[in-house]
């Protein structure tokens, strides 16, 4: 399946005529062990890695051979830039060896490290709130979010992409076992009820909401789909049967029987019955061996 940054890859490489400036991730394709870095010629330093002797990284590449590996785009930004994102990305990826091929932590810096500080230095790097700081400062930049929205707009421009990536999503264990890891992690749920709470609140937000509910309510397109779904979710008989994911309780009934009793939406409990989600306001569909 290819990814957001594969396809960004292709794209970028095979659109710019000169060299790219920015930052790339290299990945073993088994073991997923990764290297971040940073170039003002990413085409030619790919090139470059293929060749080289010395480095842990050129050792992994005359072993298994390139094609075991792939070589990705992570972010286009100017030279003056590059340290810093070097920095942030070996971080964010976890890249330092022994975890990763990188022997040192970006941005630049030149020596190196026994086996022993670097992991030491890789844990320290992932509990310290200083840096984790400085990386959400960085990372709230509006223009360094607005090139990264640009980016990822121009990728997802292509019908085919999305239902590619909307498949491997779907089917990724290993997307399973990070949001699992996320939904147990109390400062990410901290830190994203602060955002909610900021963008609820936000006047430019509820502007472009308002914004987008008049059009949609204007669209006599739009209107037609809705009142088709409705009408679709009306003549449904079929009975399903629902448990919350919290307490275990379970209900039966239909899908207006649910939105009464429980004041779900009917858009999501389409998407339920669909699988395009997994749970809403706390309910998931049962599973077949559940329902008796």
């Amino acid at each position: 399946m290819e990814t957001i940054r594969a396809t960004m890859t292709r794209r970028l490489l095979g659109e710019t005529s000169g060299p790219l400036t920015g930052i790339y991730l290299i990945t073993h394709r088994t073991t997923g062990k990764r290297y971040v870095g940073q170039s003002v010629n990413i085409r030619g330093r790919w090139a470059e890695h293929r060749s080289s002797n010395g480095s842990k990284l050129a050792a992994a590449l005359k072993k298994h051979g390139p094609d075991a590996f792939t070589f990705e785009v992570v972010e286009p930004c100017p030279r003056e830039e590059l340290n810093d994102r070097e920095a942030y990305y070996v971080w964010a990826f976890d890249c330092l060896s022994p975890k990763g091929y990188n022997l040192t932590t970006g941005g630049g810096q030149a020596q190196t490290f026994s086996e022993e500080t670097r992991a030491k230095l890789s844990e320290s790097l992932r509990n310290s709130e200083a840096l984790k700081v400085g990386v959400r400062r960085r990372e709230d930049d509006p223009e360094k979010q607005a090139r990264r929205l640009a980016a990822v707009r121009e990728s997802m421009a292509a019908p085919e992409v999305r239902a590619r990536l909307s498949a491997s999503l779907r089917n990724s264990e290993a997307l399973k076992a990070a949001q699992a890891r996320l939904r147990a992690d109390p400062n990410y749920q901290a830190r994203n009820r602060d955002q909610l709470a900021r963008l609820n609140a936000d006047p430019a937000i509820l502007e472009g909401r308002r914004a987008q509910l008049a059009r949609l309510h204007a669209d006599p397109e739009a209107t037609a789909r809705r009142i088709e779904a409705q009408r679709r979710v009306q003549a449904d008989p079929t009975i399903y049967t629902i448990v919350n994911v919290k307490t275990g309780e379970r209900d039966t009934g239909t899908r207006l029987d649910f939105r009464d009793r429980h004041r779900m939406r009917l858009e999501m409990l389409a998407d339920l019955v669909n699988g395009k989600c997994k749970t809403h306001l706390g309910w998931r569909l049962a599973r077949p061996e559940e329902i008796q």
